[in-house]
């Protein structure tokens, strides 16, 4: 299914600031007309005329300037119909589609071919993603019986989409052992204290650190609660050790010795200890 591709601060834009209700829905369903028929942003005279949000007034308002000096939503192409402003800066033109659509299909070919190696290389070139940083599987032959061998799950198939790692301060190199940033907040937080408060000296040592126990996990290890994995590792290396013992008792001799004084007592007669 296609998606419209809209600017995350389109709102902000004067041009759609001033729309009517009426009018950005008819701008909306331009655009999900164009998408949906792939027409590079060009929608006719005749298809305009049946869309649920139509009135010649809402046309008007789209295909005209929002104030003197700006361009409207909707340009006008004579005896054809509107082009949607600035439609493919965002969107993909058809042909960009076609060509998006074959590379896929080609690489499907070749990975059921038994090449995943280059199918898994050719998704990174269209999702964005670094794939060079996800493990690699190698699948046996069809019957043979054998299991595919490297990283498996999360960190390969579902694992790969930028979507999913938003959310994430740091991932390992199969994208399985992730760090929410909200655990990664947590312990920055925990950790400052020993940088003088400094949050930033305590992102850098934990990125530092990440890496460190990533490498000392199994290679078949499945990481389930995060805060539950992260927060007993984070205490064994970074959390203070308790004071010890007889710090507390030359604290509590001092304590007992300066009452004993207070009252007139010999703390060597009281029974405290020196």
């Amino acid at each position: 299914m296609p998606w419209i591709r809209l600017s995350d601060n389109y709102m902000d834009d004067e041009k759609i600031r001033v729309l009517s209700d009426g009018a950005f829905r008819l701008w909306h369903e331009g655009m999900a007309y164009c998408r949906r028929n792939q027409t590079d942003g060009l929608i006719p005279f005749a298809i305009l005329r049946d869309f649920l949000a139509f009135t010649k007034g809402r046309e008007k308002q789209l295909s005209s300037p929002a104030r003197e000096g700006l361009s409207p939503l909707w340009v006008l192409m004579p005896g054809m119909g509107y082009r949607v402003s600035n439609y493919l800066k965002y969107n993909l033109s058809k042909e960009e589609e076609s060509d998006k659509r074959s590379a896929a299909n080609a690489r499907m070919k070749k990975f059921r071919a038994g090449d995943a190696s280059h199918a898994l290389t050719g998704d990174a070139e269209v999702l964005g993603t670094d794939m060079d940083r996800i493990g690699k599987r190698s699948l046996p032959e069809k019957g043979s019986g054998e299991k595919p061998s490297g990283p498996t799950g999360a960190g390969v198939l579902t694992g790969a989409l930028p979507r999913e790692h938003l959310n994430h301060a740091e991932c390992d190199p199969t994208f399985a052992r992730c760090v929410p940033a909200a655990v990664h907040g947590k312990l920055k937080g925990l950790l400052a204290p020993k940088f003088g408060g400094d949050r930033d000296l305590a992102d850098c040592a934990l990125r530092d650190w990440y890496p460190t126990v990533w490498a000392s996990l199994a290679p078949d290890f499945v990481m389930g609660d995060a805060f539950k994995f992260w927060q007993p590792r984070f205490d064994a290396a970074f959390a203070s050790l308790a004071t010890p013992a007889k710090d507390y008792e030359a604290e509590l001799r001092r304590d007992a010795t300066a009452v004993a004084k207070l009252l007139g007592i010999d703390p060597s007669k009281a029974g405290i200890p020196q």
